[in-house]
């Protein structure tokens, strides 16, 4: 009974741990999507600034 309860509390923290990567992975591809997306607008309007008084 004991043992079963420890491995059970065992793998209930596995997935957590396992979750929480998950979760930070999720959120670094989320920056990196959000730069790329801030890179393009930036280059965009420096474009467009550049057209219109360069």
């Amino acid at each position: 009974m004991i043992m079963t309860h420890s491995t059970l509390l065992f793998h209930h923290k596995t997935e957590g741990i396992a979750s929480m990567n998950h979760i930070i992975a999720a959120v670094k591809w989320h920056r990196l999507i959000v730069l790329g997306l801030m890179l393009i607008l930036f280059n965009l309007c420096y474009s467009v600034i550049f057209a219109l008084f360069g």
